[in-house]
C-alpha cells in the first residue's frame, strides 16, 4: 500500500476525516447536515454536499460513522489540497476531495474515546470539489489507486481512532 504524505495527527487528516464522516452521518441521518460534526456548514459553503442516502432508521437523530478510510495520495499547491480517499475493505472506492486551507486550521491530534466531536473540526477550511467514482463510466485514476492498494478491513474498534472532545489535545 502506498504511504501517503501526510501525518495522521495534522489538521489536514482531520479535516479529511470530518469531511468523510460528516457526509456519511448527513446523507444516512433525517437530520441532514445539522447531524454533521461541528463546523461542517462552512466546510461545505462552497461545494454542497451529496444528497440523502436511504437510511435504516430514518428516525435515528445522530448517526455516527463506522467507515474507515485510508488516503492513498496527497498532494497540496499552495493553499490548495487534494486528497484520494479509499474505503477500506471489498468494493470500489475512489474520492477525489479537493480542499481550501486558509484561516483558521482545523484542530491537530483528534484522537480518543468518543464517537463524534463536540468542536468545530474543520477551523476555516472548505471543501472546494468532492469527486464521488462514477460506476457508469471506465475507472477513474482514484478508483485504480484504490484497487492496487489493496487496503484490508479494520482490525480496531468501528470509534477508533475515535475524537477527543477537547479543542486540541496533546498540544
Amino acid at each position: 500500500m502506498p504511504t501517503p504524505a501526510i501525518d495522521l495527527t495534522s489538521s489536514d487528516a482531520t479535516f479529511i476525516r470530518a469531511v468523510r464522516d460528516s457526509i456519511y452521518i448527513a446523507q444516512v441521518s433525517s437530520a441532514g447536515t445539522a447531524a454533521a460534526y461541528p463546523g461542517f456548514t462552512h466546510a461545505t459553503a462552497l461545494h454542497h454536499s451529496p444528497p440523502p442516502l436511504d437510511s435504516d432508521d430514518p428516525k435515528s437523530p445522530l448517526p455516527t460513522s463506522r467507515e474507515t478510510h485510508a488516503i492513498v495520495a496527497f498532494e497540496v499547491d499552495g493553499s490548495i489540497a487534494t486528497a484520494t480517499i479509499c474505503d477500506t475493505g471489498p468494493g470500489w472506492s475512489g474520492e477525489v476531495l479537493t480542499y481550501r486551507r486558509t484561516g483558521t486550521p482545523p484542530p491537530t491530534n483528534q484522537h480518543g474515546p468518543h464517537w463524534y466531536p463536540i468542536h468545530n473540526v474543520f477551523g476555516d477550511w472548505q471543501i472546494l470539489n468532492d469527486t464521488q467514482p462514477d460506476f457508469n463510466q471506465p475507472p477513474s485514476l482514484a478508483v485504480r489507486q484504490c484497487a492496487a492498494a489493496h487496503i484490508p478491513e479494520p482490525v480496531s474498534p468501528p470509534n477508533s481512532p475515535g475524537w477527543s472532545w477537547e479543542p486540541n489535545p496533546g498540544t
